[in-house]
């Protein structure tokens, strides 16, 4: 439905001066045609006269930039928007009772035209379904509630209310709880399964570094939950490629939580599988939880790191604390302390041999051209490099290196503004799985500043972690990486982040350390200088779950190769599976398909275009994810529904719930003011108009043989 509700011309001046010239002008036109040679007939005087004053109104029109303002009320239909989880969990015990209750509560929503529901089933991702005919599976392997949050965002217009009917058991993605509470309608959520606490112990977190060097002890700490089995005595192990390398034995507690620590020395580079089982107890609700497979990047020798500071600060401070304490990298510092003078100049003979660099707020205004010289030189060759900017860059000097960042400067300031994070848990998690889950603590950093320089990402960059203003995310990104060809590179858009040591010291004393040393890690990861290579989206699969692979080919310039064909063998020990992959365009192909088997997999791809290959592996786990933990997240159901003023029902309860959506939905539909601007001075239809005009008296004139 649609109104008009007010029409506006304004004009850029007074109306009054306007309407005095206008009437000088009209009397100077009445002036124009009192005698006239010929004498012509008193009608055509006055159509003259008014052919003339016209344009005269016109010209003053232009003059005076009038615009037109038109406001109208738009009324937007809204619906009731109904998700059901279709995951397997929701089948695990009493399927046949459960799935005849949603379905029966899928029927009475239905039913009420008045909410104009909408359907839907989720898993993985969110599906249509038919209202006049819904059908679910609940074989879902995974449950994403991530998913929501796009899904929002796009039909955000149009939801009066939603209901979300589900177990609450998250097994992908990340907790959009976070982003429900910005929601402008309710959540009604309906909770469905089981909520009774079972006997059983599982291996419930495991917490390691991703990348490890040769000849370094680390420590792999593991966290058993139980229920039910108090001073029980259990067998924990953990497996390298199988082979045992530890082994605990583990008097379980009353608390329920028993937190230890593996001793893990790797002997060798390379990828490593490791895996961590416990002992099955009698009367165990399940044992696919006693078991969890992960995968850590053993790295062979010490990294040489080049920290390089176009000026002293306390981001330069923070960063040289956490490097030099690291006895795996030999540290070679560069700070500009003025013009002419770096401290630690002695060593400047070592950037020559570094295999990673640290740039921070480089290059400044007191950097010189040589050294900016070498530093690009260096990046030329495929040496990896992390960079933060912030107002005491030299935006001007940075330019030599865009080529090579993360990001390009469409235009610089000297201005900073305070901006928070707002990471990206999935980018992030995939690179970095220490710090990547950890959105509370990100969410928690105090701000940091950051120029409001326009800094965009580049197409093939990932950016990890968003800035935000007062909840509204900026454009500039705050944390990137970029990995292609042979350059891989990090960057922080900002200044100040020391603080961030500061803020997680006490709950979290390791998280800035760990995100440093894991930056360092990853950029010093072997490899990277490879021509063509393939990797999935992720080490370890349930069963059922899609697996994702990406390659990428590049010629002996590392020039991206789109018309090559790259061809899959993909082994098992049951057998073997070839798939050919699909070109995207910049060198990038991929491939998807779900095995049908659990295990570990070999995957070797090879290219038409030369006779090099690549290999990667992953591993299918013998239990579903969905199957691990089935007990009903009732206070997590009731959070996410609290958090929208929306509520909390039992599936038994499902009879309040109609009630509840009937009241939203007696809200009158909501108007939407939409306010248009026209600026009639700059149509060209208007100059036209005068020029006609002008040509219609001339001819009209010259018809009447008028001097």
């Amino acid at each position: 439905m649609f109104g008009l509700e007010n029409i506006r011309l304004s004009l850029n001046g007074s109306f009054w001066l306007y309407l005095l010239y206008g009437i000088i002008l009209t009397a100077f036109s009445f002036f124009v045609y009192r005698y006239t040679l010929p004498k012509i007939s008193g009608m055509l005087k006055f159509s003259l006269t008014i052919l003339r004053a016209l344009i005269f109104a016109l010209i003053l029109f232009l003059i005076f930039e009038p615009l037109l303002s038109l406001t109208s009320r738009s009324y937007t239909k809204k619906n009731t928007f109904v998700f059901i989880d279709n995951s397997e969990s929701i089948s695990i015990k009493d399927s046949l009772q459960r799935s005849k209750a949603i379905l029966s509560l899928a029927a009475k929503l239905i039913s009420r035209t008045e909410l104009n529901v909408k359907m839907y089933s989720f898993g993985k991702r969110i599906d249509s379904v038919s209202a006049h005919n819904p059908k679910f599976t609940f074989s879902e392997q995974l449950t994403n509630y991530s998913s929501f949050i796009d899904f929002f965002k796009k039909n955000d217009a149009a939801i009066q209310s939603a209901v979300i009917i589900s177990d609450g058991i998250i097994t992908e993605g990340s907790n959009p709880s976070y982003y429900f509470e910005k929601l402008q309608f309710p959540i009604f959520t309906v909770g469905v399964g089981d909520s009774t606490t079972k006997k059983d112990v599982e291996i419930f977190r495991v917490n390691h570094n991703q990348f490890i060097y040769t000849g370094t002890q680390t420590k792999i700490q593991t966290v058993i939950r139980q229920n039910g089995f108090d001073g029980k005595q259990i067998q924990a192990n953990l497996f390298e490629e199988g082979k045992l390398i530890d082994s605990k034995e583990i008097q379980l507690n009353s608390s329920g939580v028993n937190q230890f620590d593996f001793s893990y020395l790797p002997k060798e580079g390379g990828e490593k599988k490791l895996s961590i089982s416990i002992s099955p107890l009698l009367d165990e609700h399940t044992q696919v939880n006693n078991s969890k497979t992960f995968f850590v990047t053993v790295l062979e020798t010490k990294a040489k790191l080049a920290l390089i500071a176009g000026a002293p600060s306390a981001d330069v401070s923070a960063i040289a604390n956490i490097i030099e304490s690291d006895r795996n990298l030999q540290v070679s510092k560069y700070v500009q302390i003025s013009r002419e003078r770096i401290w630690d100049s002695k060593n400047v003979n070592a950037l020559d041999s570094s295999s990673v660099m640290f740039l921070v707020d480089f290059p400044s205004a007191n950097t010189s051209q040589q050294l900016i010289n070498q530093v690009v030189s260096k990046i030329e060759a495929g040496t990896p490099f992390f960079i933060s900017v912030s107002s005491a860059t030299d935006f001007g000097k940075l330019k030599q290196l865009e080529k090579f960042l993360p990001f390009y400067v469409k235009s610089f300031t000297q201005d900073v503004v305070q901006a928070q994070a707002e990471i990206q848990t999935g980018e992030f998690a995939s690179n970095f799985s220490q710090i990547g889950n950890a959105a509370n603590v990100w969410n928690a950093l105090p701000p940091v500043f950051q120029s409001t320089s326009e800094i965009l990402a580049k197409p093939e960059s990932k950016v990890l972690v968003k800035a935000k203003v007062r909840e509204a995310i900026l454009n500039s990104p705050l944390v990137l990486l970029r990995s292609i060809g042979s350059q891989r590179s990090f960057a922080i858009n900002a200044g100040n982040y020391w603080r961030w040591s500061l803020q997680a010291a006490e709950r979290n004393p390791e998280f800035f350390r760990t995100f440093i040393t894991e930056i360092v890690k990853w950029l010093n990861l072997p490899g990277t200088k490879k021509q063509f290579n393939i990797s999935p989206n992720k080490k370890v699969y349930s069963p059922g779950e899609q697996v994702d692979l990406t390659a990428e080919v590049y010629d002996n310039s590392f020039n991206p190769i789109d018309t090559t064909q790259i061809e899959l063998s993909i082994s098992h020990a049951r057998g073997k599976q070839e798939i050919v992959m699909t070109p995207q365009g910049s060198g990038i192909y991929t491939a998807s398909f779900i095995p049908d088997s659990q295990g570990d997999f070999q995957v070797t791809a090879s290219t038409t275009s030369s006779s090099s290959t690549a290999a990667t592996r992953f591993s299918i786990t013998s239990s579903s994810i969905e199957l691990i933990d089935t007990k009903m997240r009732v206070e997590y159901l009731k959070h996410l529904a609290n958090s929208t003023n929306g509520e909390y029902f039992s599936i038994e309860k499902a009879d309040e719930l109609l009630k509840h959506l009937e009241f939203t939905h007696k809200k009158k539909d909501s108007a939407v003011i939409v306010k248009s601007e026209y600026e009639l001075w700059n149509y060209s239809w208007v100059l036209i108009t005068i020029i006609l005009l002008f040509a219609a008296e001339w001819f009209w004139r010259k018809r009447l043989g008028m001097i």
